[in-house]
């Protein structure tokens, strides 16, 4: 009996003083038999994050040209707008990742999220010293608690210098993430007390894109889990439940975000 892939996940919420930046803290582990080898494609994504990679070290290949990318033991990880990367597992995978709040890591660091759009970028080359050091204590971690402890001071040392966000952005990333259906962004406005183009000029810098794309991803990434979650239920169902014209409208979305069709897409390849 050949033996099978061992994944754990864990999850837990920040403290109170990192509330406010931080969406969950989220501890993945996979063990691989001897000679096994996993593939994932990185599907699209809204959020925002920090990776600390505490196991073997994995393969990237961009998913357009096959080019391998260097491995980074901690990244940073705007939002995704296409399937970009597939990665390669054969050793032992832990993963330490801190996902964010919509303007967390912008009130972290400063850096305009646009930057990060689409990008993994090596947390070292940003701030070597502070970066590196955090990224060795974590890997003497050995649990989900331990890396908790280790990174909740280095949070609050950074955002003790942190760079204020604008309320009306946090505003309105609320608003779209609770909007069911998903409403359109002149309704959403209306609730906000500035102009559309200035929302969307603070939006990009403090989120990564646009309120409209981040809303499309958002959307789309619910219908990758629905299908995850309920494989037997029909895409046309689907495509009504999550507020799309029709089902060609839903074709166009997996095109776009995936390059392939619904019926072509199987959960267990993509890192869901």
């Amino acid at each position: 009996m050949t033996p099978s892939v061992i994944s754990l996940v864990e999850k837990q919420a920040p403290s109170d003083a990192l509330r406010s930046i931080v969406e969950e803290y989220i501890f993945r582990k996979i063990s691989l038999p001897v000679n096994t080898i996993v593939h994932k494609e990185m599907p699209c994504r809204h959020v925002n994050s920090l990776d600390f990679f505490l196991g073997g070290s994995y393969k990237t290949f961009h998913c357009s040209d096959k080019e391998s990318m260097p491995f980074a033991r901690c990244t940073i990880r705007g939002p995704r707008t296409h399937r970009k990367y597939r990665i390669e597992i054969s050793e032992d995978f832990i993963c330490f990742s801190i996902r964010f709040k919509p303007t967390g890591i912008y009130q972290l660091l400063g850096i305009p999220m646009s930057e990060f759009c689409d990008q993994a970028i090596d947390a070292s080359l940003l701030k070597p010293a502070a970066f590196t050091a955090i990224t060795e204590q974590l890997m003497a971690c050995e649990d989900l608690h331990d890396c908790v402890m280790l990174i909740e001071p280095f949070l609050l040392s950074l955002l003790s210098h942190s760079h204020r966000s604008a309320a009306s952005i946090d505003q309105l990333a609320t608003l779209i993430r609770n909007a069911t259906p998903a409403g359109r962004m002149s309704e959403l406005y209306k609730d906000i007390p500035v102009s559309g183009r200035h929302l969307e000029r603070n939006f990009i810098k403090e989120i990564g894109v646009t309120p409209k794309t981040y809303s499309n991803l958002l959307r789309f990434e619910k219908v990758m889990q629905a299908k995850k979650d309920r494989p037997s239920e029909t895409w046309s169902s689907i495509a009504y439940e999550f507020n799309y014209f029709d089902q060609m409208h839903l074709v166009k979305d997996f095109k776009k975000y995936l390059n392939i069709s619904p019926g072509a897409f199987h959960p267990g390849d993509f890192a869901l």
